[in-house]
């Protein structure tokens, strides 16, 4: 397998959707591993940094875009955020009982579930189920359709970015159609998907998933092929110090692992996906920490295989038995973008670890 270098990775998911930043995947003030001189460890928090948001509001002409470019450094930066708060204020109209597209959304969700509880009762079949969930995913992309031409958002992007002459990719489809999904996407109807999902598709293969992780949960770190520069533990501090070195019973990727085991509480396949993909992000960071406790840098970039041993070894010990199902509905909700970027080669890694953790 070729190498990379993750934590250089020029691709940010940051571009896929603007609305990632509210909410908080992993939260940073958290408990960290640090380690003193007597191997004891102690508490370390990141500082927090301030958002700057202009005034939440549609604009209902062109004339209210207009700003003073001499006083705009980052065009970039304002169209983001005046991206970030235009969705906010079409989520609330997309909540308002009198707002057209709201009976809509609300209509259909009710026809949605009632469909399904009625299938139910009766000898519902896959192929039903398939259709059913295909036809959930077709008339989200046609709702953001509907809601683009409502609302004439590609135009509104046109415009910003002749006047400021900017790249900016914020007013696709794209972005909307993730916008959508996560409105749709309330508790109900996702417990109805990952029911579907888990009982039509993946019975067996979460079965025989759940039987390997119950075999596997004792094992260590030093049982999945992880080299031991990226262990992060008592062979990872010796490797560095050249000496023996006890570390506090802390487990390697401690912070990951329980990040991981909160995936079922997100109910929305990209929140989810997105805290997937942070947690991949962020073993860069573990290691970068763990080193940086001895004052030392670790200058070998992590190789794929190592990378799907590591995503092994932090789906294991978390134990989230759906895990399979999850990554699949991720998958069919997932829009193109992300499955082209970062976070789509995240996805197949996941993937490749669930099948392998199925083998051993």
């Amino acid at each position: 397998m070729s190498g990379t270098n993750l934590e250089n990775s020029g691709v940010s998911f940051k571009s896929n959707c603007f609305l990632i930043d509210r909410f908080p995947i992993i939260d940073k003030n958290k408990r960290k591993r640090t380690f003193s001189s007597s191997g004891k460890s102690s508490t370390k928090k990141s500082k927090s940094s301030h958002k700057q948001f202009i005034q939440n509001s549609l604009f209902s002409s062109k004339d209210d875009f207009y700003v003073n470019k001499e006083e705009m450094n980052k065009n970039y930066f304002f169209i983001n955020n005046l991206y970030r708060v235009m969705t906010e204020e079409l989520e609330n109209h997309l909540n308002d009982k009198n707002n057209g597209l709201s009976a809509l959304k609300t209509n259909f969700i009710c026809h949605f579930l009632k469909t399904i509880d009625k299938a139910k009762e009766s000898n519902m079949t896959k192929e039903f189920v398939e259709n059913a969930m295909m036809g959930f995913k077709v008339f989200l992309k046609i709702f953001t359709e509907c809601l683009m031409i409502f609302y004439k958002l590609e135009d509104v992007g046109e415009y910003l970015n002749k006047s400021f002459k900017s790249q900016s990719n914020a007013f696709k489809f794209d972005n909307f159609l993730v916008l959508i999904t996560n409105i749709f996407f309330n508790e109900e109807i996702f417990d109805k998907l990952l029911f579907l999902q888990r009982e039509f598709f993946d019975k067996e293969e979460e079965a025989l998933f759940n039987e390997k992780l119950e075999n596997s949960k004792e094992k260590k770190i030093d049982d999945f092929e992880v080299p031991v520069q990226f262990m992060l533990n008592e062979n990872t501090a010796k490797l560095i110090l050249k000496q023996s070195y006890e570390l506090s019973p802390l487990s390697p990727y401690e912070t990951l692992i329980n990040s991981l085991m909160n995936i079922e509480t997100l109910k929305s396949p990209f929140f989810q996906f997105k805290l997937l993909t942070t947690i991949s992000e962020s073993i860069t960071r573990e290691i970068s920490d763990f080193y940086e406790n001895f004052q030392n840098n670790c200058n070998e970039n992590i190789d794929t295989d190592t990378l799907i041993s590591l995503h092994i070894f932090i789906i294991v010990k978390s134990g989230v038995k759906t895990l399979g199902s999850l990554l699949n509905l991720m998958e069919m909700f997932a829009s193109e973008k992300q499955k082209m970027e970062l976070p789509g080669y995240y996805l197949t890694i996941y993937k490749a670890s669930i099948e392998f953790i199925k083998g051993l």
